[in-house]
């Protein structure tokens, strides 16, 4: 099936999706983005499918993880029975929002563990009725230790994620920048 897209818009959702799986994300949630971004109107899981000549069901999967973290929302067209789909225009707060949820899995992934490191028998000092802590004393010092620095780790990129604002969009961004600019100049 011929593309219905120009040699330009290709490359743009190409170069897109290839930004995104640096980012680790499936390549398709980058190329629907990129699609929805460029064209600037809602459109339906069939245009999506045709102009990108991928299959329904991979559209189906991934339109729903780009909504899930906001950066394309359902709309309804009089006078049609299918759902369409618009990208969220500010980029940066869509790439903020993405890393944000990304850093909070990471933050939780590292505390699930830690609780679990933490209530292994053979990582917690020895006491009167367990006698020795099994296996090697000085090994399990050591990795106890370590577990002891990831926690404080932990506790840092929650301090540092309580400080992160929840969105931020590119007007503000822009701002700030613009800000700094003004004040570096000024410092000159």
């Amino acid at each position: 099936m011929p593309s219905i897209l120009s040699a330009v818009e290709n490359d743009f959702i190409n170069a897109v999706s290839m930004m995104g799986a640096s980012m680790g994300l499936n390549r398709v949630v980058g190329q629907i983005y990129a699609l929805l971004f460029l064209k600037g109107e809602p459109m339906s899981l069939d245009d999506i499918c045709e102009a990108l000549n991928i299959s329904k069901g991979n559209v189906s999967i991934n339109i729903r993880e780009l909504e899930r973290w906001g950066a394309v929302k359902k709309s309804w067209t009089p006078g049609s029975r299918k759902d369409y789909y618009d990208a969220d225009d500010d980029v940066v707060g869509v790439v903020y929002g993405r890393m944000r949820m990304r850093f909070e899995k990471i933050i939780s992934e590292l505390g699930e563990n830690l609780e679990k490191w933490g209530s292994m028998p053979d990582l917690s000092p020895p006491t009167p009725s367990r006698g020795k802590s099994s296996g090697n004393g000085r090994s399990n010092a050591r990795v106890a230790k370590k577990i002891g620095e990831l926690r404080r780790i932990k506790e840092a990129l929650d301090a540092v994620l309580g400080n992160m604002p929840r969105e931020v969009s590119g007007d503000s961004v822009l701002k700030k920048i613009a800000v700094i600019g003004k004040l570096k100049s000024l410092l000159s």
